[in-house]
């Protein structure tokens, strides 16, 4: 293995090694948040006197509602984000530059 391989699986290595923490913080940040709010509503439901299992499934009505809601939200992001590292394309023909998105022009027939 060369030097530059070995800087580039470690280099891929640490971007995985952050997807990897990143996608782990967000499952456990996500159940906390969703599971503060069916606890929330299920509370308020029953010091109404609400019978228990409607206030459960009131409270899991809620938590389902607001993963909608970050659902959507992150769809949103996700559409909007740009899906390149900003890298320019090179034509190995001429050596231009072009925008990652940019189709090519046909070549001319002959």
């Amino acid at each position: 293995m060369t030097a530059r391989s070995a800087s580039v699986l470690a280099t891929r290595r640490g971007k995985l090694l952050l997807l990897s923490a990143s996608q782990q913080l967000g499952t456990g940040l996500g159940l906390a948040i969703f599971s503060v709010i069916a606890t929330a509503r299920t509370r308020a439901l029953l010091a109404a006197n609400a019978p228990p299992d409607a206030a459960l499934t009131a409270g899991f009505h809620r938590a389902l509602l607001a993963c909608v809601v970050f659902l959507l939200a992150a769809a949103l992001i996700a559409l909007h984000a740009a899906n390149s590292h900003g890298e320019p394309v090179i034509h190995p023909a001429d050596g231009t530059h072009a925008a990652r998105d940019q189709v090519p022009a046909p070549e001319p027939a002959e």
